[in-house]
């Protein structure tokens, strides 16, 4: 991005001993100033619009079409060294193009010019640019500051106060790596982190055969199978996951599949290009994991917990912040109990941003209803983050796979067990047996681990099995006494307050809740700038709407314990007491009101108990 001639780089000036030759190849991530050199004879764009004939119109500007990039909606183009810069300006000026950058690579492969660039330490840059800003600077500073550096505002960073992600407009003064190199120095800021989509490797695989997998697929009678549940969900996230594989051929195996290299640029790709579902890290790390033996086929049998359900969540070349906030994302909104993602590397090369660590931390927290999913990774950069567990042996021969499946299965199995159980208990389980286990080699070690790893779960809670003749305790709705209030007074959301508006219902019924609905209808300018708690008289508030609805004008909508599974925290309480319904508006700019709320509770009176 060339940026306006006329923009006020006066206002962001760099430090007098800073190299001006490198702000454009320091890429500030994690607190670290990591180097980077852009490579030779490369460079992407983004088009404002589809291209008929992609490769055709790349050769019209003097270059080749290298690869698609779905992901970050962008495409990579190689040209001649010699003629980078040209090609790139003519690229500038086309009507088709919004967005061009260099590709960069680590500066680690800078020494070895002589060997092709290396795709698995490939960096491309999107438009998107992360800032924190100090606690005492005001809205309007904050204005004048990203008016001044040509940026729009995207979204708030959730759970940090004053970061927002921004996009860089037509009006930036300069390219995302220069723009946080700047502003970092910027007395109102405390972070700048562009966002960089990071090429992923193969995983490996390629020569990789059945027979190599210790002994899997396990007969289901050797584990000692106690009743499985489809509700504990595993997310196995990878490039390419066979869905038609035989052990995953079970009624309501596969749930809420998540496809995020779907684009119309991958049209482009050749069929050599795309990755082969069968031998993916993927497809073998879920087989293991929760596998389920096959009556139409007698040599695929049991993974270690096969009654869990499978969400396949496929993930495009390149990853960015945006991907892995929709992994996270979606998984904790389709209730996933564990995620497990083979990374193969991606993390490694560089140190999480703070977008992917809310990600996490969210995930990690906040998923399964508040106890927190379990997040399992292969050995790298993340495994300095609290909510995960790094697995992997570097001195193995096995797959990664094999080891991340295997760690997979036994955290199903013991949500299986005990699904009260927290991430953080699942880990420190997982982590004592791993310690007391040492590496897996064999069928007869994963026995061995999943046997403690149980024996642990159950002596925990001081629970054991769940008997198939346990009743259920839940009560019809037929049975409750429904009790619904509404306010229908107008409420301004006062703009840019973090404070918000606090609307209240009093209620005096006595009585245990079992259902909760809140009903609501809102109309403002820019729906994603809102955040929307639930406050019951007792407990913590219960987060009901994030800022994902984008440039909504108006919103109605409905939340119960199926879309909300939040508030499934309120079954057993007290339902007398003050409720409230908090909406704070987090980003300046847009004005709006609720127009009306309404609470519905179901109702259980004690002489209804058992």
């Amino acid at each position: 991005m060339a940026g306006s001639p006329h923009s006020p780089l006066w206002m962001f000036p760099l430090p007098a001993a800073y190299p001006t030759d490198r702000e454009g190849q320091i890429l500030l991530r994690g607190g670290a100033k990591i180097p980077l050199h852009k490579c030779p004879d490369r460079f992407t764009v983004r088009l404002a619009r589809p291209v008929e004939n992609l490769a055709q119109w790349a050769k019209s500007l003097g270059g080749e079409l290298e690869q698609t990039l779905p992901a970050i909606g962008q495409i990579l183009l190689r040209v001649d060294p010699a003629a980078l810069n040209s090609v790139m300006t003519r690229a500038r000026r086309s009507a088709e193009v919004v967005f061009a950058s260099h590709a960069y690579e680590l500066a680690a492969s800078e020494s070895n010019h002589s060997e092709p660039a290396s795709t698995a330490s490939s960096l491309y840059l999107t438009d998107e640019i992360t800032l924190q800003f100090q606690p005492q600077t005001t809205a309007q500073q904050m204005e004048a500051m990203i008016r001044a550096a040509g940026l729009e505002v995207l979204k708030l960073v959730p759970g940090i106060p004053k970061a927002f992600v921004y996009r860089l407009t037509d009006r930036a003064i300069v390219n995302p790596l220069k723009l946080a190199n700047r502003l970092i120095h910027h007395p109102n800021l405390l972070l700048a982190e562009p966002n960089v989509a990071v090429a992923v490797p193969d995983s490996g695989l390629a020569n990789w055969t059945e027979s190599d997998s210790l002994g899997l697929p396990l007969s289901p009678t050797r584990l000692n199978s106690p009743r499985l549940d489809r509700s504990i969900g595993v997310a196995v996230v990878d490039r390419a996951i066979d869905l038609s594989h035989p052990a995953f051929g079970g009624m309501g195996k596969i749930v809420a599949p998540l496809d995020l290299t779907a684009s119309s640029l991958a049209d482009a790709l050749s069929p050599d290009d795309s990755a082969d579902s069968r031998q993916s890290s993927g497809t073998l790390c879920a087989q293991i994991a929760i596998g389920e033996a096959s009556p139409e086929d007698p040599s695929v049998g049991s993974g270690i917990a096969p009654g869990c359900s499978l969400m396949p969540i496929t993930v495009d070349l390149v990853l960015d912040d945006r991907a892995i906030e929709q992994v996270f994302d979606w998984g904790m909104n389709q209730g996933a109990a564990v995620f497990c993602w083979q990374m193969a590397g991606l993390a490694g090369a560089l140190p999480p941003s703070l977008r992917q660590r809310v990600a996490v931390y969210r995930a990690g927290t906040q998923g399964r209803w508040g106890k927190g999913c379990v997040v399992l990774v292969d050995g790298s950069g993340w495994s300095g983050l609290p909510e995960v567990i790094s697995v992997g042996d570097p001195t193995s021969a096995q797959p990664e796979a094999i080891a991340i499946g295997i760690q997979t299965g036994i955290a199903a199995r013991i949500l299986c067990v005990n699904p009260d159980l927290t991430a953080v208990q699942v880990e420190e389980i997982l982590r004592t047996v791993q310690a007391q286990q040492g590496q897996v080699r064999s069928g007869n070690d994963i026995l061995q681990a999943v046997d403690r790893a149980l024996t642990m779960a159950v002596a925990l809670m001081e629970i054991g099995y769940a008997s198939d003749a346990q009743t259920d305790r839940s009560t019809p709705s037929s049975s409750l006494e429904p009790l619904e209030f509404t306010d229908s007074t107008p409420h301004e959301i006062p703009d840019f307050d973090e404070q918000g508006i606090l609307c209240p219902i009093a209620v005096a019924a006595s009585g245990t809740l079992q259902e909760v609905e809140i009903r609501l209808a809102i109309d403002h300018g820019f729906m994603g700038d809102l955040k929307i708690w639930l406050i019951p008289p007792q407990g913590d508030e219960i987060l009901l709407q994030d800022r994902t609805l984008g440039s909504l004008p108006s919103f109605s909508t409905t939340y119960s314990q199926k879309n909300a599974p939040y508030l499934r925290s309120l079954v057993g309480r007290s339902a007398q007491g003050n409720w409230q319904l908090k909406i704070c508006d987090l980003a300046p700019g847009h004005r709006g009101y609720l127009k009306e709320w309404r609470l519905r509770l179901g109702l259980q009176q004690p002489h209804q108990m058992s």
